[in-house]
């Protein structure tokens, strides 16, 4: 199985998907960016918790992440990457089980 294959996105042209969230981690110079409390060299570690089997880590990386990515709802040089990690986590298979199930 390709990562392509682990994070399909449906319905969407090629040029369109969305890449392996590993990708987004590895090629981007977070101690460059910034977020409301200075360098962002911790958000690697913080969007990588999101995904953590103990909800109390998926939690507090996410409290952690609010606050710094989008402090007061305030856009900083890290906010656009962080986001997309997420949007590429939220269409894989970690994720899928959570909200495939979910009845509202």
């Amino acid at each position: 199985m390709t990562t392509q294959d682990e994070y399909p996105i449906s319905g969407q042209a090629e040029v369109g998907r969305l890449p392996d969230p590993r990708s987004v981690i590895e090629s981007i110079d977070w101690a460059a960016l910034e977020h409301a409390y200075g360098s962002a060299h911790d958000t690697p570690l913080r969007l990588v918790q999101l995904l953590d089997e103990d909800p109390e880590v998926q939690a507090g990386a996410l409290g952690l992440l609010d606050m710094s990515v989008l402090h007061q709802e305030s856009l900083y040089s890290a906010t656009a990457p962080a986001a997309l990690y997420v949007a590429a986590v939220l269409n894989g298979p970690r994720t899928l089980a959570y909200h495939e199930n979910y009845s509202a």
